[in-house]
């Protein structure tokens, strides 16, 4: 399955992977406190917001490098274009919120 060299195979995991790591992260700093709370939290405090991101994009990095050096460029390219909207995203969410 990891295997294939494919544009969509790679947004999927590009997606999926940060999408992880924020929910493993949610159950390790704050999973005492509902969604909403800390949400709300998030509101109050927007520099948590990129501590939050940069492990996505950092797991995100990871697997492009491995999809870089195993010459699977297709799915790399599809997982730096979902790194790019999450890095987008996260900067959006930290300046409108």
């Amino acid at each position: 399955m990891f295997k294939k060299d494919n544009l969509k195979f790679g947004l999927l995991i590009g997606f999926i992977g940060p999408l992880i790591s924020i929910v493993v992260y949610y159950f390790i700093r704050f999973s005492l406190f509902t969604v909403g709370e800390v949400w709300e939290f998030l509101k109050q405090n927007k520099n948590q917001i990129t501590a939050i991101i940069v492990p996505c994009l950092l797991l995100n990095i990871i697997l492009l490098t491995v999809y870089l050096n195993t010459h699977r460029d297709k799915t790399a390219r599809g997982i730096f274009i979902a790194t790019i909207f999450f890095g987008l995203g996260a900067l959006i969410l930290k300046f409108l919120l």
